[in-house]
């Protein structure tokens, strides 16, 4: 899946998994490794629900970050 911040919400949004995964609430979600960028099982968040998206198309999961966002002061962002 894909996570995606959502600006100032304390709140994470994965899409883009699996129609068939068994994502559920209370799942850690941490880094495939799959973009060679980031390390394999980096936690980033714990599932704390899911909902179909937009049109009932997809599955959509709110995350929980681990870390405080609104209170980093650097960070590094990465273009390919």
């Amino acid at each position: 899946g894909v996570l995606l911040g959502e600006g100032k919400a304390a709140t994470l949004t994965m899409q883009f998994f699996a129609s068939g995964a068994n994502v559920r609430k209370g799942d850690l979600v941490v880094t495939s490794g799959l973009d060679h960028l980031l390390p394999v099982g980096l936690p980033l968040g714990r599932v704390i629900g899911t909902h179909q998206g937009d049109f009932g198309l997809v599955k959509v999961a709110t995350v929980a970050p681990l870390a405080n966002l609104n209170s980093m002061q650097n960070v590094l962002v990465v273009l390919r």
